[in-house]
C-alpha cells in the first residue's frame, strides 16, 4: 500500500485540531463549576438544618465538588493535548513543505539540465545499459518488480467498430497515438479503405501509463519500457499483436497482404519497432512502416523492406535512453526538430510531450511537402494517408494484464 502525503492536507488537519482546541477551551470556561459546588453546599447545608444526616450529606457534597472539578481538569488536558497536536501537525506540515519544494527544485533541475545536454544523456544511457542495467534487473527481479510472469495472460476487451476520419499525414498518425494515451490500455487498430475497396491498416500503440515497478493490471507500463529496449515480449507487445489479429479476422477475409503500419509515442515507438522486426509478428501478414515519436529505438533493428520514420525533440532525453545516435540511412529516417523555447520552457519532460510533437509531425508534414530532401518518410506514410473518397473503419481494444496464479 502506497501513502501519499500533501503539505496541505496536513495543515488543514493542524487548523482543525487547533479549531477542535478552541472549541473545548470554550466549553470548559463556561463550565459552572462554582456555581454547582456552591449550589451543592447551599443543599447539603439544607437538607442537614432539616435534620439529615450530615455525615452523609458531607460526603455527598465533596462528591459532587470531586466530579465537577475532575470533568473540568479532564476538559482543560483534552484541550491542552488538541492544542500541542495542532502545533506539531503545524511544523510537521512546514517540514513536508520544504522536503517537497526541495524535491520540485531538484526535479526541476535535472529536467533543465537534460534538456540542456541531450548528449550527456545519451553518453550516461550508453554506460548505464553496459554496467548497470543487468544488476538493476536483478535486483528488480528478487523484490518482484519490472518481471514479466510466465502466469500472466493478456485480456482484450473489445468495442463495436466505428466509423472515424481516415488520417491525412504524418500529424493525425502521431495524434493517434496520443489519444489512445488518454485511456489506460487502449489500443486503437484502424481500417482506411479506399475508394475501390482496397485495406491498408494503422495500429496506435500508447506510451508508458503507469509507472509503478510493479508489474499491474495495465500492461503499458515501465516493465514493458524495460522488456520492450531488449526486444523481449511483454503483456503490452502481445496486446497489440491480438489485438491487430482480432481486428483483421473480424473482416472474414484474406488479409495478409495488406499493408500495416505501426504508430507510437514513447513506449509506443519501441514497441512498435519491435514487432515490426519479430518474424513471428510479421509471419502472414505485410508490415511495411513504422512511425516513432520520441521514442529509444536505436537498440533494435527492423529488416529493409520496412521503413521507418522517428521523431525526435533535440532537447527530449527519452529517445537518449537507448545510449545510441539516431539512424539514418536504408529503412530509417530520424527527423531532429528544435521546438520554439516557450513550448518547452527548457525542460526535457515538456519536450517529450506528446502534443509537442504532434505539432512538431504537423510541421514536418508540411515541409515534406515542400522539401524533396525528407521524401524517404513520404514514401513511408503516404499509402496510409493520401487518396481520395477514402473512408476508416476504429477497431479499439482495452488490454488487461492477468495472472493465472494471483499472488496473495
Amino acid at each position: 500500500m502506497r501513502v501519499g502525503v500533501r503539505p496541505d492536507d496536513v495543515a488543514a488537519a493542524a487548523v482543525a485540531l487547533q479549531d477542535a482546541a478552541a472549541e473545548v477551551e470554550d466549553i470548559v470556561g463556561s463550565l459552572p463549576v462554582g456555581r454547582t459546588m456552591a449550589i451543592a453546599a447551599a443543599a447539603g447545608l439544607e437538607a442537614v438544618v432539616g435534620g439529615a444526616d450530615a455525615l452523609t450529606w458531607s460526603r455527598a457534597v465533596s462528591h459532587v465538588e470531586h466530579e465537577v472539578l475532575r470533568a473540568a481538569a479532564i476538559g482543560r488536558a483534552e484541550q491542552a493535548e488538541l492544542a500541542t497536536m495542532g502545533r506539531r501537525l503545524h511544523r510537521l506540515a512546514a517540514v513536508y513543505a520544504a522536503v517537497e519544494d526541495g524535491v520540485g527544485a531538484a526535479l526541476r533541475g535535472l529536467d533543465r539540465f537534460v534538456h540542456a545536454h541531450p548528449a550527456l544523456v545519451e553518453g550516461g544511457a550508453h554506460v548505464g545499459h553496459r554496467v548497470a542495467l543487468e544488476p538493476l534487473l536483478g535486483l528488480g527481479s528478487r523484490l518482484g518488480w519490472l518481471e514479466e510472469r510466465t502466469d500472466a495472460v493478456v485480456v482484450l476487451d473489445r468495442r463495436a467498430p466505428a466509423e472515424a476520419p481516415p488520417p491525412t499525414g504524418l500529424g493525425d498518425l502521431v495524434a493517434d497515438d496520443v489519444d489512445v494515451a488518454a485511456e489506460d490500455g487502449l489500443v486503437r487498430v484502424t481500417e482506411v479503405v479506399d475508394r475501390d475497396g482496397r485495406s491498408v491498416w494503422v495500429v496506435a500503440i500508447s506510451g508508458t501509463q503507469s509507472w509503478s515497478p510493479a508489474p499491474g493490471e495495465n500492461p503499458f507500463d515501465v516493465t514493458a519500457d524495460v522488456h520492450a529496449v531488449r526486444s523481449q515480449s511483454s503483456a503490452a507487445a502481445i496486446g497489440v499483436h491480438l489485438a491487430l489479429l482480432e481486428a483483421q479476422r473480424s473482416t472474414g477475409r484474406d488479409t495478409s497482404a495488406e499493408p500495416i503500419l505501426l504508430t507510437g509515442h514513447s513506449l509506443g515507438g519501441i514497441l512498435a519497432v519491435g514487432l515490426a522486426a519479430d518474424p513471428a509478428f510479421r509471419h502472414g501478414r505485410r508490415v511495411t512502416g513504422v512511425v516513432t515519436a520520441g521514442s529509444p529505438t536505436g537498440r533494435l533493428s527492423l529488416p529493409r523492406t520496412i521503413g521507418s520514420v522517428a521523431l525526435e525533440h533535440r532537447g527530449d532525453p527519452v529517445p537518449r535512453l537507448d545510449g545510441v545516435p539516431g539512424r539514418q540511412g536504408g529503412a530509417w529516417t530520424t527527423v531532429v526538430l528544435d521546438p520554439p523555447p516557450d513550448d518547452t520552457d527548457g525542460l526535457g519532460s515538456r519536450a517529450h510531450s506528446g502534443e509537442l510533437y504532434v505539432r512538431s509531425a504537423r510541421e514536418v508534414e508540411a515541409l515534406g511537402r515542400r522539401d524533396p530532401a525528407v521524401e524517404s518518410w513520404e514514401q513511408v506514410v503516404a499509402p496510409f494517408t493520401e487518396g481520395e473518397g477514402r473512408r476508416a473503419i476504429a477497431h479499439e481494444y482495452v488490454l488487461t494484464r492477468q495472472w493465472q496464479n494471483p499472488r496473495s
